[in-house]
């Protein structure tokens, strides 16, 4: 394909011939269409409801994950823009949604909200876990399903006193199994976990999430430089043999922190979390991971997403 350049230097046009190839042409169109299509800038008609002050701000815990197409349940589904949490919801934030439950003096709703205790033994570990500050910035575990779509109301009404915006124009909600996954893959579609790449370690041998350190799958690493697989064994440092802070370890692709390990997440769908836990094996801690569960425990917890009426 023949394209004319024309500069313009020293008053003198000078025209040159530039044969570029078509290909060439086509895949920088492609690049150009990819990076369109991974855009994290949250629409126009949002930036102007909330306004350019607020948005810094809100954008410092939320993340926008932008429209598109995910393949779930072995269907094509069409997942609408909206916005992440950027880490689960830790205790510090679940102690402030109880204190304003205690507030209102409902003690009906309290008592269904508050952290449920299931194992008799680690009463102490439990109650240390979830108040004391050292464990402020860890994810709320021991709620139930009830309580974390409580704490999405709570939170509704929260953001739109703070950004000033009317109650009817925003909602928030606990994802799908679709948006959750859509949005853990941070915009890599074949992509088993949050990250480049089909292996829970890096060139290095550290893990990439909080999980299981037991012999696995996990432990399974290609050498680059001999091409052969090898097992690997975690050294003692690099064992966690319970939850992280939620802004452990790198983000994806979206700024979303431990969307593999850390704390299984709530759905909407009652009694399935995704992504694994602190307990899950590497092959378990897959963005298409589902984890079942009958009752609150010490793996389960969640993070919100909000969306806006325009």
């Amino acid at each position: 394909m023949n394209n004319k350049l024309i500069v313009r230097l020293n008053n003198k046009v000078w025209i040159f011939l530039v044969v570029i190839k078509k290909s060439v042409i086509m895949k920088f169109i492609t690049v150009l269409l990819l990076l369109a299509a991974f855009s994290t800038e949250p629409p126009a008609d949002f930036k102007t409801l909330i306004g350019k002050k607020n948005l810094k701000k809100f954008q410092k815990d939320y993340s926008y994950i932008p429209s598109g197409t995910i393949k779930y349940d072995d269907k094509k589904i069409s997942v609408a823009g909206f916005f992440m949490h950027q880490t689960e919801v830790s205790n510090l934030d679940y102690r402030e949604f109880l204190q304003d439950v205690k507030k209102i003096g409902d003690n009906t709703l309290l008592e269904k909200v508050d952290f449920i205790q299931n194992d008799s033994d680690q009463k102490s570990i439990y109650k240390t876990y979830h108040n004391h500050p050292a464990f402020n910035d860890y994810p709320v575990f021991n709620i139930s399903h009830f309580a974390a779509k409580e704490y999405c109301k709570w939170l509704e009404t929260k953001l739109s006193k703070e950004y000033e915006i009317n109650v009817n124009d925003i909602q928030v909600r606990l994802p799908s199994r679709a948006e959750w996954t859509y949005a853990a893959k941070g915009g890599r579609d074949l992509a088993p976990y949050p990250w480049e790449g089909y292996y829970t370690r890096n060139a290095n041998g550290k893990v990439l999430a909080n999980f299981n350190s037991d012999i696995g799958t996990h432990n399974i690493t290609l050498n680059q430089e001999t091409g052969e697989y090898e097992i690997v064994n975690d050294p003692a440092e690099d064992v966690n043999k319970m939850a992280a802070p939620v802004k452990t370890y790198y983000p994806n692709e979206y700024g979303l922190f431990n969307m593999s390990g850390n704390a299984s997440e709530m759905v909407n769908e009652e009694g399935i979390a995704m992504g694994g836990s602190w307990m899950s094996t590497g092959y378990d801690i897959r963005v298409t991971s589902e984890y079942k569960y009958t009752k609150a425990n010490a793996q389960v917890g969640f993070r919100p997403i909000v969306s806006f009426r325009s």
